[in-house]
């Protein structure tokens, strides 16, 4: 029988999984995105683990954000970066759930690494590479904060961006630290590309991946980390595939497909 009851075998960071069920920002369908409401309503439905995104506010504090702007998710107006931690704080992060979440502020990466070394869940770090501005200190800022939580926590992560050369700079810093190749394209031989790369998995949207690519990543030891999922339908095709990471919005739903 497997950790989850399943009879699925399931591990986390620097181990092979199976199964496992991820809250892409969270609980994000049923809580603001990328907050700690979110992350811990993920705990409370069960979720293997949760995804998060990160970039540098203007007084250089790593952040955790999907968007470059503000609007979509708080009631400030333009970019990340024109914020300080403080003033970020200030903003009203649960604007689309007002009845529960109102006045749900944005996390740091800090504050995310302190929930997840007394968490059971796992966390999947992306590091956002704006094509409005990118910090190069963040990979940095992250491999420190990381190491600074000690094994047991960096052992529950794994990092992934769509910017392959972030991870390259990360392998750097850490040799050990598993990374996802994020894509949302039709990539031929993605394991082979993943394995030349120098990462341990890939993290295709769900509609770019098939039977071949999954036996690709097969032979090469590489695990498919696919999002975002949310169809009943499309999570048993995941699975049916041969996936090893579903991220949802829904991880309730995604775990009564297991």
């Amino acid at each position: 029988m497997g950790a989850d009851g399943t009879g699925k075998s399931i591990g986390i960071g620097r181990e092979w999984i199976m199964a496992q069920i991820f809250g892409h920002r969270g609980a994000s369908a049923y809580a603001p995105e990328n907050t700690m409401a979110a992350y811990r309503l993920a705990q409370e439905l069960g979720a293997h683990g949760v995804e998060i995104d990160v970039q540098c506010a203007k007084d250089g504090e790593v952040v955790v954000l999907h968007d470059a702007f503000l609007d979509r998710v708080s009631n400030g107006r333009g970019y990340v970066w024109e914020y300080t931690v403080k003033e970020l704080k200030a903003l009203d992060f649960g604007i689309h759930f007002p009845d529960r979440y109102a006045g749900e502020q944005i996390p740091t990466l800090d504050e995310v690494l302190d929930f997840i070394a007394h968490s059971p869940m796992a966390l999947n770090i992306e590091i956002k590479s704006s094509p409005y501005r990118y910090d190069e200190t963040l990979v940095k800022k992250i491999h420190d904060k990381v190491t600074r939580y000690g094994k047991s926590v960096s052992e529950k992560i794994i990092l992934s961006s769509f910017d392959h050369r972030c991870l390259r700079e990360y392998r750097l810093l850490d040799p050990q630290m598993p990374l996802g190749l994020l894509y949302s394209a039709n990539l031929y031989l993605p394991g082979d590309y993943a394995a030349a790369v120098g990462a341990q998995a890939i993290h295709p949207h769900y509609q770019m991946i098939d039977a071949q690519g999954v036996q690709n990543c097969k032979e090469r030891g590489i695990q498919i980390n696919t999002w975002t999922v949310d169809d009943p339908a499309d999570i048993k095709r995941m699975l049916a595939l041969g996936c090893d990471r579903i991220i949802t919005n829904r991880p309730d739903v995604g775990l009564s497909c297991l």
